[in-house]
């Protein structure tokens, strides 16, 4: 959805519409499948980085939706992977 973003004639910012994303797994994440949670995890994550530039409110951002602790385990499945 995110990546469809600039095809929209829309008053909000990139960067305000991943923060409402964010905002709507951290209220949802109780109706979403664990192996689809994973899933949206890293999407956000990468969103993250791309649409928010300032750190801060990129850790904040990967804090509400539980992408600190995940971020980790990802990263380190990545690096296994391509070994």
């Amino acid at each position: 959805m995110l990546i469809a973003l600039p095809l929209f004639d829309i008053d909000e910012s990139e960067e305000e519409i991943t923060e409402e994303v964010c905002g709507y797994m951290q209220s949802k994440k109780k109706c979403i499948p664990d192996d689809k949670l994973d899933e949206m995890i890293i999407a956000m994550y990468l969103n993250i980085l791309e649409y928010v530039p300032d750190t801060n409110r990129q850790e904040e951002l990967m804090e509400v939706t539980k992408m600190a602790e995940k971020r980790v385990r990802w990263i380190e499945s990545i690096k296994n992977e391509g070994r």
